[in-house]
């Protein structure tokens, strides 16, 4: 895993700066088979299996798209989708302290963020827990199931799951469905 130890970029320009080989940055995120789940089991798979992204990397590509992080926020690498012609389509999983979650990021061809979105995981909101679990669909819908319960892990309303669909589009557009 990557843990961010220095705060020096400024997160307001949503410009691509010159940086690292896009290409080498891409070539961290494998290309998956759809569909594919994303669960909290998976992160440790991919931390250990998935080359770390460097600071440069994360200067270049994530950071400046990120509102909360700190020193103790970590990044990984995931996946990329398969079959994208005209952008590329990432999920990295960050991680703070009362929250971690998988986020789908898409990039032009020459690395500039055209949308970002949080797809699952896992916060705490005061005494509450709210996990969710996302599915990557072969026809690039994605399908959230979120749910809460008590912090002391003692009750849990399935009935109360909420449902989230997005949809991610030919042009590299996240949709709320």
């Amino acid at each position: 895993m990557f843990r961010y130890e220095e705060n020096t970029m400024s997160h307001s320009s949503p410009t691509h700066r010159k940086g690292p080989d896009l290409k080498k940055f891409l070539e961290k995120f494998p290309v998956i088979e759809l569909p594919f789940s994303l669960t909290d089991e998976h992160k440790l798979e991919f931390s250990q299996f998935n080359d770390p992204l460097t600071l440069d990397e994360l200067e270049a590509y994530i950071l400046p798209h990120e509102n909360e992080h700190d020193e103790f926020t970590e990044y990984v690498a995931c996946i990329r989708y398969p079959d994208t012609k005209d952008f590329h389509a990432l999920v990295y999983w960050k991680a703070g302290l009362l929250k971690h979650e998988y986020i789908l990021a898409t990039y032009t061809l020459d690395g500039r963020l055209i949308d970002r979105k949080p797809l699952s995981g896992l916060r705490s909101q005061s005494d509450i827990i709210v996990q969710s679990v996302a599915t990557l669909e072969t026809d690039w819908m994605i399908h959230i199931v979120e749910g809460e319960g008590s912090a002391d892990l003692h009750s849990y309303e399935a009935l109360e799951s909420r449902l989230i669909q997005l949809e991610l589009l030919a042009d590299g557009r996240i949709l709320v469905i």
